[in-house]
């Protein structure tokens, strides 16, 4: 049986798939192929090389001065962040060097990557690539290049044109892969594998090439359920929490964890509380309890959420609040600790809207979910603030026992 491993591009977004491989090597899982595109490319070298705790030390000293020449972190905050000076420096090595001076970031690769090491490693090591100026598709197998073209190959997977300038090797120009072949999952397959795990970063939320092929029977996909942010943002948060991501979704691929969006503990009281859950709701003669569950799971399934279980029910109710409320989806939760955080949140409501909430919240849904399969919402600003009312119908859908008997508590203090 030969096992493949599939890393996307998606540029700083590869600190995702830090955590993920970060979880695999904990559960001494190995590969016998390797394939990437770009930032995956890069990332795959340390697996052949068996390294990912200097992958990891890489991805803890970048910053985005470490990749470009007088580097920007180009994100939303670009603006608040940087000077007039600051952009104009940067866009003078810009135009003189035909693309970002990436001098700092190939002296990074050449602190840390070794070519012998890849070379001469076990596991097969394929990149993709794509020719200047027509776009070709460049498979490479890694392992079978000169030493002193593996470097500069992974630099041309990763040549972010029009960031990043051209990589030129024996006077042929190259571009980043993502041009052609963002996540090569057939590169893989090619090569032998019998079955294969892939990472899709999801850059610009666009499916990949090829993305058919992830429908195989013998195809795994680990994705992240949230938007990691910008590809050229190197703001050690960022790439920290999306470090602590990738970990968190390896974990709950491996069913070590649950959750979608959110991360949950395991635990028997999960699977009790879970079970109490649907059988309050399915057997409940109130049409709008019905109705706003109905409306809830199709959101998910537009997600490519399934229910698959009791716990996944309850976890997606759970999860409906969480974002209602924004929390903080890097934490690894217990889902009572999760619930009492929504308590916590429901106390700083104003108290008037608290009092009024059980009372008028069920007819404002009615209303809401006869509007929508009658197609008669007048705008959509009307539809988003109706939408906030669902998500606290799910939440009172979960208010029951010590849960209900604490937030009436807390309702009473309140008063």
């Amino acid at each position: 049986m030969k096992r493949g491993l599939c890393l996307s591009g998606g540029g700083s977004l590869g600190s995702y798939e830090l955590g993920v491989l970060k979880r695999l090597k904990e559960k001494n899982i190995t590969f016998d192929v390797v394939t990437g595109t770009s930032i995956g490319a890069i990332n795959g070298a340390f697996v052949c090389m068996n390294e990912i705790d200097t992958l990891e030390k890489l991805w803890v000293e970048i910053t985005a001065q470490k990749v470009m020449t007088d580097g920007l972190n180009i994100n939303k905050d670009i603006f608040k962040n940087y000077t007039d000076e600051n952009m104009l420096v940067f866009l003078k090595n810009y135009l003189f060097n035909k693309g970002a001076d990436i001098t700092p970031f190939k002296n990074l690769c050449r602190k840390y990557i070794s070519p012998s090491k890849i070379k001469n490693s076990n596991i097969r090591f394929g990149l993709v690539c794509a020719t200047f100026p027509f776009f070709e598709e460049c498979k490479i197998k890694v392992n079978d290049l000169k030493e002193e073209y593996i470097l500069p190959y992974l630099h041309a997977s990763s040549a972010c044109f029009p960031v990043f300038p051209l990589e030129v090797i024996d006077n042929k120009k190259y571009i980043d892969g993502f041009y052609r072949n963002n996540m090569p999952l057939d590169f893989a397959l090619s090569m032998g594998c019998d079955e294969v795990l892939c990472v899709n970063l999801n850059m610009f939320n666009k499916s990949v090439q090829k993305s058919y092929l992830t429908k195989l029977p013998n195809v795994r996909v680990i994705k992240p359920r949230v938007d990691l942010g910008s590809f050229m943002d190197f703001t050690k948060e960022v790439v920290i929490n999306n470090i602590i991501r990738g970990y968190n979704d390896c974990c709950k691929y491996f069913k070590d964890y649950r959750g979608f969006k959110y991360t949950f503990k395991n635990s028997k009281d999960l699977t009790y509380y879970a079970d109490k859950f649907v059988f309050k709701i399915i057997n409940s003669s109130d049409s709008a309890t019905k109705n706003a569950m109905e409306y809830m799971m199709s959101l998910y399934k537009e997600k490519d959420l399934v229910v698959r279980d009791n716990v996944t029910f309850l976890i997606i109710a759970l999860e409906s609040l969480g974002s209602y409320f924004n929390l903080s989806d890097i934490e690894v939760y217990d889902h009572i600790e999760f619930f009492n955080l929504i308590v916590e949140k429901i106390k700083q409501m104003k108290i008037g809207f608290f009092d009024n909430l059980f009372g008028t919240v069920k007819n404002k849904f009615s209303k809401l979910y006869k509007s929508m399969t009658n197609n008669t919402v007048e705008n959509n600003e009307n539809l988003d603030s109706n939408n906030n009312l669902v998500n606290l119908f799910q939440m009172l859908l979960f208010v029951y026992d010590k849960a209900e008997n604490s937030l009436l508590q807390y309702r009473e203090k309140l008063s």
